[in-house]
């Protein structure tokens, strides 16, 4: 319906230009739709807009996530609550997010980060075995891994530590990587531990079950037993790839 709707609008001015003409005038009469019409179809269109683009970006198309339910019943609940209170509806990304995230301040990025390796660091001894020795290595930079060897040069050089490697690896974007499940299978050898996480992390079994994929295309449903992610961390997933879009246009 939605695209049914927003196609009418591009065709509008066509559509009255018939209407007023004098070959279609008294047939078309009684078809032609007002300006207040046009309004009334207009915040209907705004209306459908935002559930359709939800429920496209949890279809299982475009994410990793299998079903995503719960947060599109969620989201059209939140969304017809503002529709009915006339409050605007700021659905997953805006220009302000845009803002907010430019502006972010960078003071303290660097003892964040020290903070963030070390718990990732006892999550992966606690929950993977990791084994916590550090071994003595040459020292290299970030420039270093993006001459054009930055696989060699991870493969030629001894690990100081998993976590680390990671964190310099990935220093600076790849804008080429478009499967994050993609490129852990390809740096399992480099990051054995933490890719057994990112596995049980942003997996999720699948099913085989006509009532578990009849909405999905992947198809099976977010439960405990198949997948670590809590509803708030695939709302972020999702946040973060739609922010992600947005500062790449």
């Amino acid at each position: 319906m939605f695209t049914m709707i927003d196609q009418s609008f591009q065709y509008r001015g066509v559509f009255s230009a018939l209407c007023n003409s004098e070959e279609f005038c008294d047939r078309l009469a009684n078809m032609a739709l007002s300006d207040m019409d046009w309004r009334v179809l207009k915040s209907c269109k705004d209306f459908l807009q935002s559930a359709y683009h939800c429920t496209v970006a949890a279809s299982g198309r475009d994410y990793i996530s299998l079903s995503l339910q719960p947060l599109i019943y969620k989201h059209l609940l939140t969304l017809c609550e503002k529709t009915r209170s006339g409050q605007l509806d700021t659905r997953f990304t805006t220009p302000i997010v845009k803002q907010a995230a430019t502006a972010m301040e960078l003071n303290n990025v660097s003892s964040e980060m020290m903070e963030l390796k070390d718990q990732l660091r006892f999550i992966l001894t606690m929950d993977y075995g990791l084994c916590s020795e550090v071994q003595p290595s040459l020292t290299f930079g970030v420039f270093d891994l993006f001459a054009g060897e930055g696989d060699s040069a991870i493969e030629n050089v001894a690990h100081t530590d998993e976590v680390d490697d990671f964190f310099m690896l990935t220093a600076k974007a790849d804008r080429r990587v478009s499967d994050v499940l993609l490129w852990w299978k390809q740096h399992s050898n480099h990051f054995p531990t933490l890719s057994l996480m990112a596995k049980d992390t942003l997996m999720i079994q699948g099913s085989s079950l006509a009532s578990e994929s009849a909405f999905s295309e992947s198809g099976g449903f977010v439960r405990p037993d198949r997948s670590k992610l809590s509803d708030e961390n695939i709302e972020m997933m999702m946040k973060l790839k739609s922010w992600n879009r947005l500062f790449l246009e």
